[in-house]
């Protein structure tokens, strides 16, 4: 007896049944521009109210569900992530198809010697990332984040 696979059927054999999850983000980069740490928000820095929150939305449009992680933790003496202390292999949680994330994202600080002086030309901007991990597609996700650490004493 001959087996033979019918080109409709050749796909489901060698790929499987289902896709796996996918991971999407919303926004796809974080760019804070100039962020002043001398005003009220942000001398007593906090994820619930923060320095430029911003929403980061992750959501799984494949058909099975994903496992999502921030690979290296999150970069905390710069950024904080509400709900979350960063620490290698994060784990942000499981999603399933068609469920989504959203991180409220924020700057909340910056190191010695990042500050920008006044009137400095050209400004320098503090330069990272959110590493994602997935077990879908793509197996990483990588979000670049920049801000401009900048006090204005009037």
């Amino acid at each position: 007896m001959t087996l033979r696979l019918t080109s409709a059927l050749a796909p489901f054999l060698v790929f499987g049944c289902a896709t796996p999850g996918v991971l999407e983000a919303d926004p796809t980069s974080l760019d804070w521009g100039e962020v002043d740490f001398h005003n009220e928000e942000c001398m007593d820095c906090t994820c619930a109210d923060g320095c430029g929150l911003t929403q980061v939305l992750l959501t799984n449009s494949g058909e099975a569900e994903m496992e999502v992680s921030l690979l290296n933790g999150f970069d905390d003496e710069h950024l904080c992530i509400d709900g979350y202390t960063s620490s290698p292999n994060l784990s942000v949680g499981t999603l399933q198809p068609g469920e989504f994330f959203l991180l409220d994202v924020a700057v909340c600080g910056y190191l010695a010697g990042e500050l920008n002086l006044p009137d400095e030309s050209p400004a320098r901007a503090v330069e990272g990332e959110l590493l994602f991990q997935t077990n879908g597609d793509p197996s990483t996700l990588n979000i670049p984040f920049s801000f401009i650490p900048i006090r204005i004493q009037e």
